[in-house]
């Protein structure tokens, strides 16, 4: 007996597998839910390849011009983005904002540590079959018809989520804006920002937050581009620009480039 998957067919199945994993995980079994966000990742990738395909099947592998073997190597999710935009292909802003998502979830699972609460699970699964979707919608391919009632349930859910949080984000603005005049928009420095958990442009300033922001899709309360004070001068200065120095009482430091630069000029003079 022999097992012969068509890329397609490939597609469904890691799909599929990862229904079975979700499944194990309700059961009782948590370390599933590695294993179906693992599979649905995979789903995702192959569903890219296989849009490739459709152009030309050798356009898959990396080194198409050279002879093909069972061992050829086949591009990976970057690669199948830029071939399709080349092609004309649409890749929505959302969509290509949940592989950069993607991306850094992926190599949390696989080469560093793997934590989640039922209800991120849910939405994860709930935010990348929500993005297959879009996908497929917006190339012709219906995948519906193949997934599980179970995870279009939490694709809606997912969405709902999102909806209610993008609302808040523009009440909050709304607010933060109103009574000023628009020469003085620019000093608010109100975001939204990307949010370094979910990735949505849902950070915004909240005061119960230590950090001054807070997501109001995840709660995170951290962002790159969230402007804060460098524990030095003082000076507002993105987050993601700091630098983060223990100090002699064993405190943590922030310090933006230019305290940086100056200490490290001290230090080596």
């Amino acid at each position: 007996m022999s097992l012969k998957l068509s890329l397609f067919e490939n597609v469904i199945d890691s799909l599929n597998e990862a229904l079975r994993k979700y499944k194990e995980g309700q059961d009782g079994d948590e370390n599933a839910y590695k294993f179906c966000v693992q599979n649905l990742c995979h789903f995702l990738e192959l569903l890219l390849k296989y849009q490739v395909t459709r152009s030309h099947n050798l356009l898959i592998y990396r080194h198409p011009f050279k002879k093909i073997n069972p061992d050829s190597v086949t591009i990976g999710i970057w690669e199948a983005i830029q071939f399709l935009e080349n092609d004309g292909k649409k890749i929505s802003p959302d969509f290509h904002s949940d592989l950069e998502w993607l991306k850094k979830l992926r190599n949390n699972i696989e080469h560093y540590q793997f934590e989640m609460q039922l209800p991120e699970v849910n939405d994860t699964v709930g935010r990348l079959i929500n993005s297959a979707l879009l996908f497929g919608y917006e190339h012709q391919l219906e995948l519906s018809k193949h997934i599980d009632q179970e995870f279009l349930e939490l694709a809606e859910v997912y969405k709902a989520r999102l909806a209610v949080a993008i609302t808040k984000v523009e009440e909050s603005e709304e607010i933060a804006f109103r009574g000023l005049r628009h020469k003085e928009f620019g000093d608010v420095r109100f975001g939204p920002f990307a949010c370094n958990n979910c990735g949505h442009l849902t950070l915004i300033p909240n005061d119960d937050s230590h950090t001054g922001y807070r997501c109001e899709f995840c709660n995170e309360v951290e962002g790159d581009e969230m402007e804060v004070g460098c524990d030095i001068c003082g000076a507002s200065t993105e987050y993601g620009e700091m630098e983060f120095w223990t100090t002699d009482r064993d405190t943590i430091e922030m310090r933006c480039p230019m305290c940086t630069m100056a200490y490290k000029k001290g230090r080596d003079d």
